[in-house]
């Protein structure tokens, strides 16, 4: 089914369209080494997928604000990709993906699942320049 699934905490995983729109938008900034941030790690499925992208030279750091989702997603990734989490080459945290994770920046890309008014000014300052930040901005998007 390609729409977006309730996921917990009143939250959902976005379409598998998005998903694929999102991995082709990203396909030259996605490289083997590179660090990401994805904000808002929902259920875990493209931060697995960010994982297994940049390999073991590389970093992926997903942050939720729900707790829940965190430890969702930790399952999830545990599941059938559990050397992403053994070999630290995925990393999950709760916190508020707005402030991004300024000490563990620069990111080359930064994926965020989340609806904003606006592009948050610390995730711009976390960039590496030449990187890429997808998010949906504006309020048809909310």
């Amino acid at each position: 089914i390609d729409t977006p699934r309730p996921i917990g905490c009143d939250q959902t995983i976005s379409a598998p369209h998005m998903h694929a729109i999102c991995l082709e938008q990203l396909k030259d900034y996605l490289k083997p080494g590179c660090r990401v941030l994805d904000v808002g790690c929902g259920s875990g499925i493209l931060t697995t997928i960010f994982g297994n992208i940049v390999g073991p030279n590389g970093k992926v750091i997903g942050i939720d604000i729900y707790p829940q989702l965190v430890e969702q997603a930790k399952a999830n990734i545990t599941l059938r990709h559990s050397n992403l989490l053994e070999n630290g080459i995925v990393h999950l945290r709760v916190g508020d993906g707005w402030k991004g994770l300024p000490d563990e920046a620069p990111f080359e890309v930064i994926h965020v699942g989340a609806a904003a008014e606006q592009i948050p000014p610390a995730l711009l300052d976390q960039l590496k320049p030449g990187g890429c930040m997808i998010i949906p901005v504006g309020k048809d998007y909310r």
